[in-house]
């Protein structure tokens, strides 16, 4: 029986008009669908094939000795997936290993047993092979016992990671947080916090992968969770040495400043690189922002004539508390048949099809805005594009505005009708 859980979640649009919106990385309107294994399914070639961007599959590992395959399309080395494996609802053991393969069904990116409180994870794990497909692989950890039933989540999701910037051992110096994070501690005492903008009624959970350059790891990970008032709200400690640490899905009861902290206890080495993030309504974090292009001088009926200057304003702003670090470009593009550029103040490119602004830091609160103007020369019906790609994030948005020219109307004089 298949049964539907929906979920409200951002949605990143480009804006037609203010009605149509579209985006270089789309997150949509989803439904996680919870759905059960088909046997057989023991080998990557009889896998069964996971749906959607994010999804929770039932199983079991019945007989003894049972191995359950499952296929997630991959997208490009830019991507990648986060998994938990539940194993706590099992009647039998709860002893699960969760396994991810490569495209060739053999080669092991990522093995976890037990790392997450409820079970096991993986995480941060990127399509190495870029579109080709990828397996994980649920199996009883000796082989020697049931487990019935298990839940298998999957969230596919982009990784973009960024570098700690020292010194971040503080919740207030804390690196700003992207969709993920790669650092290294530099001692046992070391600690690495970042920094993310939340907000009442959003779901976050936390996943660490504690071997990110797949050379063997020998430090026992920690991930802790603060609220804007510095106070502790969630901890994981479960991995052990060189395993991977998560938190669950947990719902946030305050706007503010967050952080979530990677230090390490007992069992540590200086070299053991990390990758860290959060997910936020099951999806890619980054900061919120809106976009806001103008035409500031629509003629009657909204349109304009052959010949008319048309005065543009496009805005870029940070909705959130935090700046949004590095080169911010604003673009717009215009056909050069309908609309010829007489000036962009501040522009460092400009051509006859478009015109870009940048700027690095955008502070929470802050408006990056531009002008240019044009001059109609012949008569059309186009979108006006505004687009935005913000590094850091490795994010591209855009929204677009609607133009008609139209021919002038020449009234004649009574006396010559």
């Amino acid at each position: 029986m298949w049964k539907t859980r929906v979920l409200i979640i951002r949605l990143v649009v480009v804006i037609v008009a203010g009605v149509l919106l579209s985006a270089f990385v789309i997150n949509a309107l989803a439904a996680m669908t919870v759905y059960s294994e088909e046997e057989p399914n023991d080998t990557p070639a009889t896998a069964n094939t996971l749906i959607g961007r994010n999804g929770e599959i039932t199983g079991t590992i019945n007989p003894v000795s049972d191995v359950d395959y499952f296929l997630l399309d991959g997208i490009n080395n830019q991507w990648g997936f986060i998994t938990f494996l539940d194993t706590s609802a099992s009647n039998a053991s709860t002893d699960g290993k969760l396994t991810a393969y490569s495209s060739d069904g053999t080669t092991v990116l990522q093995e976890d047993s037990g790392s997450w409180e409820h079970g096991s994870v993986i995480a941060w794990q990127k399509f190495v092979d870029g579109a080709a497909n990828h397996y994980l692989r649920v199996s009883e950890v000796e082989n020697n016992d049931l487990i019935e039933p298990y839940s298998l989540r999957y969230y596919v999701i982009a990784v973009g990671e960024e570098d700690e910037i020292e010194p971040n051992d503080t919740l207030s110096s804390g690196t700003v947080s992207a969709k993920s994070m790669k650092g290294v501690l530099s001692s046992i005492s070391d600690v690495d916090c970042f920094r993310f903008n939340g907000h009442v009624g959003e779901q976050f959970l936390f996943a660490l992968n504690a071997d990110f350059e797949r050379d063997g790891s020998s430090t026992d990970f920690t991930l802790s969770v603060y609220n804007p008032s510095g106070e502790l709200i969630a901890s994981a400690n479960d991995g052990g040495v060189g395993e991977n640490e998560a938190i669950d899905n947990f719902t946030l009861n305050e706007d503010g400043v967050y952080a979530y902290c990677v230090g390490a206890t007992g069992a540590f080495s200086s070299g053991d690189f990390y990758l860290v993030g959060p997910l936020r309504d099951e999806y890619s974090y980054w900061s919120n922002y809106s976009l806001d292009p103008q035409w500031l001088n629509p003629g009657p009926g909204g349109n304009t004539i052959v010949g008319a200057q048309l005065d543009f304003e496009l805005k870029f702003i940070n909705t959130d508390f935090l700046t949004i670090p590095g080169e911010i470009r604003m673009s717009s593009f215009f056909d050069d048949a309908c609309l010829e550029l007489i000036d962009a103040p501040g522009a460092n490119y400009t051509s006859t099809t478009e015109v870009r602004w940048t700027m690095d830091d955008l502070a929470g609160g802050e408006t990056f805005s531009t002008f240019f103007t044009t001059r109609a020369i012949s008569t059309c019906a186009q979108k006006i594009h505004e687009s935005v790609s913000m590094d850091y994030f490795h994010l591209g948005v855009g929204k677009d505005m609607e133009i008609t020219v139209v021919q002038p109307t020449l009234y004649l004089p009574l006396i010559m009708r």
